[in-house]
């Protein structure tokens, strides 16, 4: 499936003038200080990430306060951080410091409990999404992906057998010969 400029973005307001086949501008008769008019709203098969409203609950952000606060000093470091997500999910330190920032409200470079709450919906998110594909690449739902899974799950992405066999020995950490979900997460975030 290919996507062209027009498929990609809509404006935000849904309205839009002329054709479908027009690159979308916004109107130069009308300043904007909005910096955010478009949006994305493509579409890659079925795996279209979608914002959910993610309910956290008051003792597990506490729980998990305590697995990211690993020194006791009430704020989260970017250090802190990358030792729990580069585990669990494979992030990397820029995509850690990247949701850091912009959960970071006093810009001093660490998370206090207030904005480590904001961090974990964001984290949250992510993972309810990973799963989600996840889901949708494990066909036969056995609770991990195979190599021919995940080529016909991805055929949008046009790997071959060579692509999909080095994703498996990069990612598949017990060389089983299959992807578990946190495996599977450290490809999807890579």
């Amino acid at each position: 499936m290919s996507l062209t400029v027009p498929d990609i973005y809509r404006k935000r307001s849904g309205s839009m003038t002329g054709s479908d086949n027009e690159a979308r501008t916004p109107s130069p008769r009308r300043k904007s200080t909005d910096q955010t008019a478009f949006k994305w709203v493509g579409r890659i098969d079925s795996m279209e990430k979608e914002k959910k409203k993610i309910i956290l609950d008051k003792t597990e952000v506490m729980d998990a306060w305590s697995d990211f606060d690993k020194n006791n000093d009430g704020v989260v470091s970017i250090e802190e951080a990358f030792s729990v997500l580069s585990t669990l999910f494979g992030f990397s330190k820029a995509k850690i410091r990247k949701l850091l920032r912009s959960c970071d409200k006093d810009r001093d470079g660490s998370l206090n409990y207030s904005e480590f709450t904001r961090f974990y919906a964001k984290i949250k998110e992510e993972r309810i999404y990973t799963q989600e594909i996840f889901a949708q690449i494990d066909t036969n739902h056995d609770g991990f992906v195979t190599k021919e899974e995940i080529q016909v799950g991805l055929r949008h992405m046009a790997l071959s057998e060579d692509d999909v066999s080095r994703i498996m020995s990069a990612f598949d950490m017990d060389q089983n010969g299959i992807l578990e979900f946190n495996e599977f997460a450290r490809f999807w975030q890579s």
